[in-house]
């Protein structure tokens, strides 16, 4: 799929796109691969007339292939969370699971195996919890 990258690159700034399943699959791992891998971007399948259920899930999928084996990038779960709180209307939420999330990747002491590093799922997703929780404690006038 690297022919592919090029021209998802020069894409003019757009709130969305609509696509095939699977040229939206192709798609959408392209454009992560531009933001750094699949394991930093989340998706959503909204219903903007809220008739439905909505869907924020990790870019990547459900990795059925790699259960229990704790290899999993969890960022772009993290972020789909986020994604949902925001849907919900609960953006001071989804803020803080974006800034803690943030602050991880920024310092880059921890970085997963698909960002060149060594880090566990869990070696991934314990610090994002604990850079949220002074967030949220100054969030809260603490």
């Amino acid at each position: 799929m690297p022919c592919l990258a090029p021209p998802v690159a020069r894409q003019p700034v757009f709130p969305g796109r609509r696509a095939t399943n699977r040229m939206g699959d192709i798609l959408s791992d392209e454009g992560a691969r531009i933001a750094g891998g699949v394991g930093l971007a989340a998706g959503a399948n909204p219903d903007p007339r809220r008739n439905f259920p909505s869907l924020f899930e990790p870019s990547h999928g459900s990795a059925p292939a790699l259960p229990g084996r704790n290899t999993i990038n969890p960022f772009a779960t993290i972020l789909a969370g986020a994604l949902t709180l925001e849907w919900l209307g609960e953006t001071s939420g989804a803020e803080l699971i974006r800034r803690g999330g943030g602050r991880v990747l920024t310092e880059g002491r921890i970085r997963a195996k698909d960002l060149g590093g060594a880090a566990t799922t869990q070696e991934m997703g314990d610090p994002v919890c604990a850079a949220m929780l002074p967030l949220a404690e100054e969030a809260n006038g603490a």
